[in-house]
């Protein structure tokens, strides 16, 4: 069994931490009871998070440890850099690349997951109880 780790981020809104604390809990009663959730306000960043780029603008306020190797030394550049300096955009445009290259390394491993589970159903049918 393996626990599903999951952050709600919400931009720029002033929300109190009693209001976070309530959404938090009601996320939580509809959520598997693995699943660890927790809601979070950032302060900065976009006033909404409907794109990979807002994600990216976002995600330099909300490190609250060392992300995956990869991902740590872009977003601690863009952190102190000015969105609208060039090397800012450089250090988005390599972010953005190593960010892929982890989505589909962590897709290929749930593809794989689902294959061994599909395996191993198929493998238990066929056994008579």
């Amino acid at each position: 069994m393996f626990t599903l780790k999951l952050k709600v981020i919400i931009p720029n809104s002033g929300i109190s931490k009693e209001t976070l604390k309530e959404r938090e809990l009601m996320l939580k009663s509809v959520g598997a009871k693995e699943t660890e959730i927790s809601v979070d306000c950032i302060e900065h960043g976009p006033e909404s998070i409907e794109s990979n780029y807002d994600e990216i603008l976002a995600g330099k306020y909300i490190i609250v440890g060392k992300p995956i190797p990869i991902l740590y030394a872009p977003l601690t550049k863009l952190a102190k850099l000015k969105e609208e300096s060039e090397e800012f955009i450089l250090w988005e445009t390599k972010f953005v690349r190593e960010r892929n290259r982890v989505f589909d390394a962590i897709s290929n491993c749930i593809g794989y997951i689902i294959l061994a589970s599909t395996l191993m159903d198929e493998k238990l049918k066929s056994f008579v109880f």
